[in-house]
């Protein structure tokens, strides 16, 4: 079943309680319709992991462009609320499949990865052997968990 926006409404609908939709009230029919929703096929699974690990980039830079010594920015903490809600959601379909202690170590190793390029690309932070060294160690450890992956 292909994961689409719908379901990702009904998911976040989940995760932010039913007072937080545009319903009156969830019914026994709602949730036995929304189960059938959060049960990706496996490529699908790896696809919402990798789009998952994808926004775990996000609020690491929008809290590190939150604050500047003018005070908050908004936009920036907004930014990072953001992906943090798209990446649990998506990490709740891709578990739905994936085994949870497979799918948060490649979860956070792909956003730990990202958090790292990221700020090498746009922070200057320091590129030295070590630093290389031990993400490629992450990186080692995302693929040798996808090879060894029953799904």
């Amino acid at each position: 079943m292909a994961l689409n926006c719908r379901a990702l409404g009904h998911a976040l609908l989940l995760l932010l309680g039913p007072h937080a939709s545009l319903h009156t009230s969830y019914d026994s029919h709602t949730f036995s319709s929304l189960s059938g929703l959060l049960d990706p096929d496996a490529g699908m699974a790896w696809i919402a992991l990798l789009i998952a690990g994808i926004f775990e980039w996000g609020w690491p830079v929008g809290l590190k462009l939150g604050l500047s010594d003018n005070g908050l920015r908004w936009g920036w903490l907004s930014f990072s609320l953001f992906s943090v809600l798209g990446s649990g959601t998506l990490l709740l379909f891709a578990q739905r499949t994936i085994p949870m202690g497979t799918a948060y170590a490649i979860w956070t190793g792909i956003g730990a990865v990202g958090a790292f390029v990221i700020g090498l690309l746009v922070f200057s932070e320091p590129a030295t052997l070590a630093r290389f060294f031990f993400v490629g160690l992450i990186v080692v450890g995302i693929v040798g968990l996808k090879l060894v992956s029953p799904h």
